[in-house]
């Protein structure tokens, strides 16, 4: 019996004994290192979690350009400093906005890939491990506890490249949308993210982009052919294009490739549907829909024209198109090019409610071949 008592005394005292404490008592425990070649996001990424700290202990953090001597230190950003702290680590693998979070008893570790990456990894640090939440702006909650230590030790590289999300009340407000990881601007968001703040990529075009790029006020009265045949007749309204006609599929493709000349580091371009099912019903539409099993089929076999195309003059550009509206159905017998990106476009879900669980939606079936767009990309 003594035996286990004594082992479970240990068990409780060993369970904090490899924590990086950073403030005791509501006292400060630990410094903020942030190396002279620190970034600016990386420089507010220290702010921020300086702030935070004190709003929860009411420590406040020394930020300093050197390690302490006296204190534990918290590094902060992808720094020399930083990396001498876990040497061995592939920063490379941080692609894409991954974060590194690691401590031991003496130190710990908030960095990610640049430009964005250590924001990241602070507001996580902030969310997991010390209970803050961001839930809209202005309104977050802060626990309050003067004794802070931690033992976090993860890698994260997020699935997503991109990652938006269109609702007004947040959608300029800079700080909330880099606690959450967002990333982009758009035709809709377009309030641009500034660099301190992590910056934002340029989604080119947004979406529902076809009149962007083929607009029958310019092209129609020459081109009637290249609009969508609705009930025997071409029709110049809102609507879709003739998708099967190669002139119109190519100087789409033209008109792509215009667009992206006029950015300095293009990174991906919308050649998406317009907003409406009015999509053209010619015998040569029709036969390649039915060829694929689904409208989707017949958008990527444009989409896919324009991306051979992109891939050639812009081989690191992506080209984003949606599965939406009609086109939600997977197509059959055909992949997206490796540069294309299918937006899933799930409007009619429950958003409280997994994808596969929703009862809500009005297309439960078609749930599975949604998902099969995911292992179209992957090949």
């Amino acid at each position: 019996m003594k035996f286990w008592l004594a082992c479970l005394v240990l068990a409780l005292c060993s369970a904090g004994a490899f924590a990086c404490v950073l403030t005791s008592g509501g006292k400060p425990a630990a410094a903020i290192v942030v190396g002279a070649d620190a970034t600016e996001p990386e420089k507010n990424a220290a702010l921020e979690l300086q702030s935070y700290i004190q709003k929860i202990s009411g420590a406040e953090l020394e930020i300093t350009p050197e390690p302490s001597q006296t204190l534990n230190n918290i590094y902060v950003g992808q720094t020399e400093l930083t990396k001498r702290q876990v040497p061995g680590f592939d920063w490379d693998s941080l692609k894409r906005d991954g974060i590194l979070i690691r401590s031991d008893k003496k130190s710990l570790v908030l960095a990610g890939d640049r430009p964005a990456g250590t924001l990241y990894a602070v507001y996580d640090f902030l969310e997991k491990d010390l209970g803050v939440r961001f839930w809209a702006p202005g309104e977050e909650y802060v626990p309050e506890k003067a004794d802070i230590q931690t033992e976090a030790d993860r890698v994260y590289v997020p699935p997503f490249y991109l990652r938006e999300d269109f609702f007004h009340l947040y959608m300029h407000d800079e700080k909330f949308k880099a606690a959450h990881k967002l990333n982009v601007r758009t035709n809709l968001a377009t309030t641009p993210i500034s660099p301190e703040w992590g910056g934002c990529y340029e989604l080119i075009g947004g979406g529902h982009t076809f009149w962007l790029f083929m607009n029958p006020d310019k092209y129609f009265a020459d081109h009637p052919e290249w609009y969508p045949l609705i009930k025997g007749k071409r029709y110049s309204g809102y609507s879709q294009l003739c998708l099967s006609n190669d002139e119109c599929v190519e100087t789409l493709a033209q008109n792509v490739l215009a667009e992206l000349r006029k950015y300095p580091e293009p990174r991906m371009i919308s050649v998406s549907q317009n907003d409406i099912p009015l999509y053209c019903q010619c015998e040569k539409c029709t036969a390649l829909a039915e060829k694929y099993g689904a409208q989707s089929g017949l958008i990527l076999h444009a989409v896919n024209h324009v991306a051979r195309a992109v891939k050639k003059e812009f081989p690191n550009v992506l080209v984003e198109t949606f599965a939406y509206q009609y086109s939600v159905d997977a197509p059959t017998g055909i992949k997206p090019e490796d540069n294309v990106v299918v937006r899933l476009c799930n409007i009619y879900n429950d958003f409280g409610t997994p994808l596969k669980d929703c009862p809500s939606s009005p297309f439960p079936d078609r749930v599975k071949n949604n998902l099969d767009y995911l292992k179209a990309i992957d090949g």
